[in-house]
């Protein structure tokens, strides 16, 4: 994760790096997790929107998927917000 913004930056890049937090040590009830989840979808929104070149790419465990592999960078194409997905 670090690396790939590291890398982006080296190639012209202007990136942000944002990390989701972890379900397991947010609490239950904080309201940490849904937050991110609402700041993520605001930002695929208007990046979506944006006449820019700009872009989002996440990171994910494909393990939590159960694929195979283990870290997997992908770009987000775009929102579809009555599906939420």
């Amino acid at each position: 994760f670090d690396m790939f913004k590291c890398l982006a930056g080296c190639n012209g890049a202007d990136s942000v790096a944002q990390r989701a937090p972890d379900e397991a040590t947010s609490g239950n009830g904080s309201g940490e997790v849904e937050a991110f989840a609402e700041a993520f979808r605001a930002a695929v929104r208007t990046t979506s929107r944006s006449p820019d070149r700009e872009c989002i790419v996440i990171c994910y465990s494909r393990e939590a998927l159960g694929q195979s592999g283990a870290g997997h960078f992908s770009p987000v194409g775009g929102y579809h917000e009555e599906s939420d997905s």
